[in-house]
């Protein structure tokens, strides 16, 4: 086929675009062969540079760009755990929770007694949904890490989130005892305490969570809500007597999550 050319040796312009896209797919094409035909060292060095771009997408939070990375190393070098529990995260991340739990179930299979693979079984549960299965591998983890606060906390959680008031208000009133500046502990410990009706010691958490989080809006609404006099009952009726067990729709205002694995 001849080409027809301009003044100065230059083609025409669709012809230079046909070149032009010819490279591209070239380009495009070549890493493709030599991930195929590459030695075990190669691919292995491969793995690496996409392992690292999954790093590098998951430090900006591109949950999505680095789910894809962490796949193409792994599709290289499957014997990558780093990039399969990145993995597992970033596609927790991006919506996909049931798919994170297939990518970390041979971590687990690997390693069942691992604490950081318990923990983010733990948080994909609570992810996909299944706050039950979380709590039962948290209440494992518990036993492995018995002084692990962060696992101690999830645990709690999981028991307000699940209706057991009294349990997570104990726990939470162990992890301040222990750490009286956990702020998080005591804003829980506060809701189990109003869930439970006990409102002095839920103005008292409240209180001394305001102290570590001053300008919390919310926190202190509340604490003005329950300071608050009880409204003085209507002529003719009886004002309803306390009720000893939380009803079942007096859940905390703000629904309660466990910590990320490794935040």
């Amino acid at each position: 086929m001849s080409v027809t050319k301009l003044r100065g040796g230059r083609r025409t312009g669709p012809a230079r675009f046909r070149a032009g896209l010819l490279l591209a797919l070239l380009a495009s094409w070549a890493p493709l062969q030599l991930a195929s035909c590459a030695s075990a060292p190669e691919r292995r060095l491969l793995a690496a540079e996409w392992f690292t771009l999954g790093n590098a997408r998951f430090e900006k939070k591109e949950w999505t760009e680095a789910a894809a990375a962490y796949g193409r190393a792994l599709a290289l070098d499957s014997s990558l755990a780093g990039a399969r529990f990145n993995l597992a995260r970033a596609l927790a991340e991006s919506g996909r929770p049931v798919e994170a739990l297939g990518a970390l179930e041979s971590l687990l299979e690997s390693e069942p007694g691992n604490s950081e693979f318990l923990s983010m079984q733990a948080y994909l549960f609570w992810r996909s949904g299944d706050a039950q299965a979380a709590r039962e591998v948290y209440a494992e983890l518990a036993a492995l890490v018995p002084e692990d606060p962060k696992t101690r906390y999830n645990l709690a959680v999981l028991d307000e989130a699940t209706g057991n008031f009294a349990a997570a208000r104990d726990a939470f009133a162990a992890l301040v005892a222990l750490d009286p500046k956990d702020a998080d502990s005591l804003g829980r410990l506060a809701a189990c305490e109003e869930a439970l009706g006990d409102a002095a010691a839920a103005i008292a958490a409240l209180e001394a969570y305001l102290k570590l989080r001053s300008g919390d809006a919310a926190a202190e609404a509340k604490l003005e809500a329950l300071k608050a006099p009880p409204p003085e009952p209507v002529a003719g009726e009886t004002a309803p007597a306390p009720a000893s067990e939380p009803a079942p729709d007096s859940a905390p205002d703000s629904a309660p999550v466990p910590a990320e694995p490794g935040s």
